[in-house]
């Protein structure tokens, strides 16, 4: 009878659910080994934009310098110094981060994993 008993029973180690094999978790890179631009690309883009502003407030004054005639030298040359400035401002955005350097997405994954 005893061992009818224990042939009716499972045993505690069928009654669990298998285990998974656990995955080691991901530890967060440091930027500069995600292949951010360090260095010469962040100075350029840095450099662009501020030259951009340089210019933008150059050209404005220059253009508050100009004659109602506008047949001076200021008001000649301000509005294309108030256009570089946009572009050079343009160009630094448009050059902004690469996806390199953007931080990988996270949509549709859980914290926890």
């Amino acid at each position: 009878m005893a061992e009818d008993r224990s042939a009716s029973k499972p045993d505690k180690a069928s009654k669990a659910a298998p285990q998974k094999a656990k995955r080691p978790r991901k530890r967060p890179t440091p930027p500069a080994e995600q292949g951010t631009t360090t260095g010469s690309q962040n100075v350029a883009k840095w450099w662009l934009s501020v030259v951009g502003v340089v210019l933008l407030i150059v050209g404005f004054i220059l253009l508050s310098r100009a004659n109602e005639r506008a047949d001076n030298l200021p008001a000649l040359t301000a509005p294309f110094m108030i256009l570089g400035g946009y572009l050079m401002i343009f160009v630094a955005i448009v050059l902004g981060p690469t996806p390199s350097d953007a931080e990988p997405s996270r949509k549709g994954k859980r914290e926890g994993r």
